[in-house]
């Protein structure tokens, strides 16, 4: 029934993953022994060691989250023009949009 049950999402240490790493490379261990002792995702175990293969190993210390990242979600922020100018001139733009808007709406 536990291989069953919803996967617990957690994230593991930077030591941990050498830990696991080095166990595989000195031992010679089968991956699913390291697996179901660790209690970690075969995929992830072949994606560290991969990354420790290739010499990558700044990318063990993160941990990837998947998506966007929080600071590209959302509007970006609206500039408030600060010369007079600017200011006619993001009021001129408004204005035409809003005039097309009236003008399509019209037809």
């Amino acid at each position: 029934m536990e291989g069953l049950e919803n996967y617990k999402k957690t994230v593991v240490s930077f030591e941990l993953k050498e830990q696991i790493i080095q166990e595989y490379a000195a031992d010679c261990l089968p991956l699913w022994q390291l697996c179901v002792k660790y209690d970690v995702s075969h995929s992830s175990v072949c994606r560290w060691i991969r990354q420790y293969k290739s010499g990558e190993h700044e990318e063990l210390y993160h941990h990837n989250q998947r998506g966007r990242s929080k600071k590209h979600m959302g509007r970006p922020k609206k500039k408030e023009p600060q010369t007079e100018l600017e200011q006619l001139q993001a009021e001129n733009l408004r204005l035409r949009a809003e005039n097309a808007l009236l003008k399509k709406q019209r037809l």
